[in-house]
């Protein structure tokens, strides 16, 4: 192949202008490709929902609400229904694919390690579970919205299924308890509702952000739910996310003013969100019902806590027995093997892991732990690239609703990440779909702000790449 024109998806500086398929050259080569943009549009509308479908299934887990739909393989036919709307234009340069972004690369990679690693498996029948069941949701769901995040107006509506998934699993847990404890189904247990609420905040949080009145409390209001929601699961590791969350919100997010958004905030606007966010803090707290209150309250008495004794089945006592098994089998012991792992090898009770990290770490080894993090950092890291860097950092710039996405789900996985480090969510639908996210919400913030709105843009861009 010969020298190729830089895509706008790897490209982190101004586009140049031959990039830009407003050009009448551009705009030529598109006629004479025969694709249709009002066509390309619409089918690209209709792929955007049906992924936001899907993280309504996946992650809100509507079946847990509506108990008669667990008959029912929604997420399995939501999959077939989207790919079928795929390959409609399975033919079609106009969408960019998952070879030129780089999260999604290592995600499939390491999908591809999970896989392999039934080779080596001390449980085979658990890594072929996995296989059947995360890996493929992983890689079509991966495939499918990248391929449907050919503009904004597209990606804002797959992220519109989070507001949605939020919706049920806060009713859901409102509707379910364990010991007291809000949040218990099939699906969930209350620490789950906790870590997947926490990653779900930021986003609902900045849909209110760039709405306009009655929706913009709703949004709030949801918000305010969401908190409610995790601070009765009891969750000590889901307060932990929750905490850096909202401090996060109060740095990180950007305010609206006279219809923009502002991601400069003054001293003054931080210590005035500060003093709010203790009066709300305060006002939470005591709400809170007194069994609430005492066990989240453990959290700073580590010394009692269960967990903390190496002489009981704590999650030290998990760590302990089971990190050293790592320079036995550095490649792994197999993917979803780690109460086997714990029970035939460590001498323990067949028990979880308690801690995502180390889920990977023993599961898929050295090289499959070094692929789950550059995962993070490289999902993180392409949140961040804008495509005019100039422009987004003006004050009071026209309002950048990708960039302030962008953000919020960084703070999301962050949050996932913290809450993560006590639970075993190394498979878990809400993670990846972050990952899957990330790499939507990028791919448009490499598109000038101008052409956003314009399906055919990243077409033109990725196709003269292809060629």
């Amino acid at each position: 192949m010969g020298q190729t024109t830089p895509s706008p998806i790897l490209h982190r500086g101004p586009l140049p202008t031959h990039a830009r398929i407003s050009s009448p050259s551009a705009t030529a080569s598109l006629a004479g490709s025969g694709a249709s943009p009002t066509g390309s549009r619409r089918e690209t509308n209709t792929l955007a929902r049906l992924m936001a479908v899907y993280i309504v299934v996946a992650v809100g887990r509507i079946g847990d609400l509506l108990p008669w739909l667990q008959q029912i393989p929604l997420a399995k036919i939501v999959v077939a229904v989207a790919i079928i709307s795929a390959l409609r234009h399975k033919h079609d340069r106009n969408s960019p694919t998952w070879r030129a972004i780089p999260p999604a690369r290592l995600a499939i990679v390491l999908m591809s390690i999970v896989t392999v690693s039934i080779l080596f498996s001390v449980l085979r029948s658990a890594t072929l579970a996995t296989i059947t069941g995360t890996v493929m949701a992983v890689v079509l769901s991966l495939i499918l919205t990248i391929k449907a995040s050919r503009n904004w107006a597209a990606v804002k509506t797959i992220l519109q299924g989070i507001v949605f998934a939020s919706v049920v699993l806060v009713i859901t847990a409102f509707g379910s308890t364990e010991a007291g404890r809000a949040g218990f189904t099939g699906s969930y247990d209350p620490n789950d509702f906790a870590f997947v609420l926490v990653g779900l905040l930021p986003l609902v949080f900045t849909f209110g952000l760039i709405s306009l009145g009655k929706k913009r409390l709703v949004y709030f209001g949801l918000a305010g739910f969401v908190i409610v929601a995790i601070l009765l699961t009891e969750s000590r590791g889901g307060l932990l996310g929750l905490i850096f969350a909202v401090c996060a919100m109060i740095f990180l997010l950007p305010v609206t003013r006279h219809g923009r958004l502002q991601f400069r905030t003054s001293k003054s606007k931080v210590i005035a969100r500060l003093v709010l966010l203790a009066l709300i803090g305060v006002v939470g707290w005591r709400s809170l019902p007194e069994t609430a209150r005492a066990r989240l309250d453990t959290i700073t008495q580590l010394g009692s806590d269960y967990n903390a004794d190496v002489s009981q089945g704590g999650r030290v006592a998990i760590w302990r027995r089971n990190l050293p098994l790592v320079l036995v089998r550095p490649w792994g012991y197999g993917a979803g093997a780690f109460p086997a792992v714990d029970g035939l090898f460590a001498g323990g009770k067949y028990r979880a892991p308690h801690n995502t990290f180390l889920q990977a770490l023993v599961e898929l080894g050295i090289p499959g732990f070094a692929l789950f993090i550059a995962t993070i950092f490289s999902s993180l890291r392409y949140l961040r690239a804008p495509a005019d860097p100039g422009q987004e950092s003006l004050e009071g710039a026209v309002a950048d609703e990708p960039r302030a996405f962008a953000r919020a789900l960084g703070i999301g996985m962050c949050g996932l990440c913290i809450s993560g480090f006590f639970l075993s969510e190394l498979y878990s639908n809400v993670f990846w779909t972050f990952v899957t996210l990330s790499c939507a919400v990028g791919i448009v913030r490499r598109i000038p702000k101008g052409a956003r709105s314009v399906t055919p843009y990243i077409a033109g861009a990725v196709g003269e790449r292809a060629g």
